[in-house]
């Protein structure tokens, strides 16, 4: 009997782990720009490397404009053997104008994870503050932080749920060309994205106060 009571006291811990253990956290994704729109007609390419738990993972995420503040965006992301899609909606929702606005808004978002024999689908809304400013000669800063919470269901239970953090901010070279990085936390889960953003399409006017 305090053999039985031993083993089980051992495992314990094991057993926990395994029943909160996530596949969305083996997932990269995150949000890579500010809450506003790009520049009239523009679309966007991003490539990611992210850095977390489970080692690298590429990231690869396409972005459009929608309606007159916002942008949607599909995201795809490979992670030890775990794959992650989601799509979102983006938007700021008020501003301070200005010539260092600041936007209120967030991200509506939805995925698919599977890997290590676990298939989930989950909704996640992140509330968040963005920020862009001309930095003059075509290029601009860009930072922005959100806190939310994901809701997850899969073929092993029936829902769970899980807090969100991030941070990130991103520099553009020019108008077609930026650099991003996001910080995301999921439960307790980091990671950190690195990457290069190519936006193409349009012509109009930058939506960047003071930019062309």
């Amino acid at each position: 009997m305090k053999t039985t009571v031993r083993t089980l006291a051992a495992l314990l811990p094991l057993l926990c782990l395994a029943a909160f253990a996530r596949p969305a956290h083996g997932q990269y994704l995150g949000q890579f720009g500010p809450l506003n729109r790009m520049g009239d007609g523009q679309k966007s390419l991003g490539l990611y490397l992210g850095s977390g738990p489970v080692g690298l993972g590429p990231l690869a995420e396409v972005r459009a404009n929608y309606g007159s503040h916002g942008t949607v965006g599909v995201q795809a992301g490979l992670a030890d053997k775990i794959f992650a899609l989601q799509g979102d909606l983006r938007a700021g929702i008020m501003g301070t104008g200005g010539d260092f606005p600041v936007e209120l808004g967030g991200e509506l978002a939805g995925g698919l994870v599977t890997g290590g024999g676990d298939t989930g689908i989950y909704g996640q809304l992140v509330p968040a503050l963005s920020f862009e400013v001309d930095a003059g000669s075509g290029q601009s800063w860009a930072g922005w932080a959100g806190l939310g919470y994901r809701v997850t269901a899969s073929n092993k239970r029936i829902g769970s749920g899980a807090g969100i953090f991030r941070v990130g901010g991103r520099f553009t070279f020019s108008r077609q060309l930026g650099m991003a990085a996001n910080l995301e936390d999921v439960a307790g889960s980091g990671h950190l994205l690195v990457g290069v953003e190519y936006r193409f399409g349009g012509g109009g006017a930058s939506n960047v106060p003071g930019g062309r």
